[in-house]
C-alpha cells in the first residue's frame, strides 16, 4: 500500500548546494595580484585571469582563443562558445588588451600556433582545459585567497562574480 500510495506523491527535487562566490575582498586581492608585476605569476597567467575576470569567458573558451579572433583596431573579441556554439562579441577593454599584448610580446614562445595561449614548453601546443584550471588555482593562491580545501578555485567562480556584479548594475 505504501509505495502505491507513495506513487502519487510529487517526487523532491535534489537540493543544491549554495554556489560558492569571491567576496568583495578577494576580488580586490585578485585585481591587486593580476596587475603587480612583483608577483610569481606570468604574463600569461595574468592575461588569462584578465580574460577571464572581465569577461566571463569559460576556461575552454580562454584555451581556444585564437589570435585571429583578436580585433585590436575595433577593441572586440568574436569567438564561437565550445559549448554551445554560439558566437559572441565581446568589449576588448584596455586592462584586457594590456594584459594580453603583454603576454604576446613579453613572453609568448616564437611558435606558428594560431592559439594566443600556448604551452611553455616545446613544443608550444594550445593550453588544455586543465591547464587554464592550473591557472586560476595559481592566481588564488598568489592573491592568498580560496586555499580551503572545498573552497572553490576554478575560473568558472570568476564568471559567476561577472554575472553578479553586471547584475548589480542593472545590465
Amino acid at each position: 500500500t505504501c509505495p502505491r500510495l507513495l506513487a502519487f506523491l510529487p517526487a523532491l527535487r535534489e537540493t543544491r548546494k549554495n554556489i560558492q562566490y569571491l567576496t568583495p575582498e578577494e576580488i580586490q586581492k585578485v585585481k591587486c595580484i593580476l596587475t603587480d608585476d612583483k608577483n610569481l605569476l606570468t604574463f600569461r597567467d595574468k592575461a588569462i585571469g584578465m580574460l577571464a575576470l572581465y569577461t566571463g569567458l569559460l576556461g575552454c573558451d580562454i584555451a581556444g582563443l585564437t589570435l585571429n579572433a583578436i580585433y585590436w583596431n575595433r577593441d572586440l573579441i568574436y569567438i564561437k562558445q565550445q559549448k554551445t556554439e554560439i558566437p559572441i562579441e565581446l568589449p576588448l577593454t584596455a586592462v584586457v588588451g594590456n594584459a594580453i599584448y603583454d603576454y604576446l610580446t613579453s613572453e609568448r614562445p616564437d611558435t606558428k600556433s594560431s592559439y594566443v595561449f600556448v604551452s611553455q614548453h616545446k613544443p608550444y601546443d594550445r593550453l588544455n582545459n586543465k591547464s587554464i584550471g592550473n591557472v586560476a588555482v595559481r592566481i588564488m593562491k598568489v592573491a592568498g585567497i580560496r586555499q580551503s580545501k572545498d573552497a572553490r578555485k576554478g575560473f568558472h567562480i570568476f564568471r559567476h562574480y561577472l554575472a553578479t556584479a553586471l547584475l548589480g548594475n542593472e545590465i
